[in-house]
């Protein structure tokens, strides 16, 4: 989660309001990251990963994740702000709430 999920969920929500080829590039790449996280946790032999709870959480980031693919894919700067926000930033929101052991 920390080598893959946060480094590319920090790029797509500092995404710059007037993103260049470089910017959508490496948007792009922290899309696909998401994506691949998402599928191989769906398939974690990890205990969590099969209770059902935290499978609807996983399931909802797979569906966010494609959103957010789909506007870099488009070069949508404003739909891709509006998935991060309402698509993407719920399901780890709330998952953190959940189970992210907090001292």
């Amino acid at each position: 989660m920390q080598d893959t999920i946060t480094p590319a969920t920090n790029i797509i929500w500092g995404a710059p309001d007037t993103p260049d080829d470089k910017d959508w590039l490496l948007l792009e790449k922290a899309a696909a990251n998401l994506e691949k996280a998402a599928l191989t946790m769906k398939t974690s032999p990890v205990e969590l990963a099969k209770q059902e709870e935290w499978q609807k959480f996983n399931n909802d980031f797979i569906d966010a994740s494609a959103l957010v693919s789909k506007a870099i894919e488009n070069r949508d700067r404003s739909t891709l702000f509006n998935v991060g926000n309402d698509k993407l930033y719920p399901p780890c929101e709330d998952c953190h709430q959940q189970y992210l052991q907090r001292d």
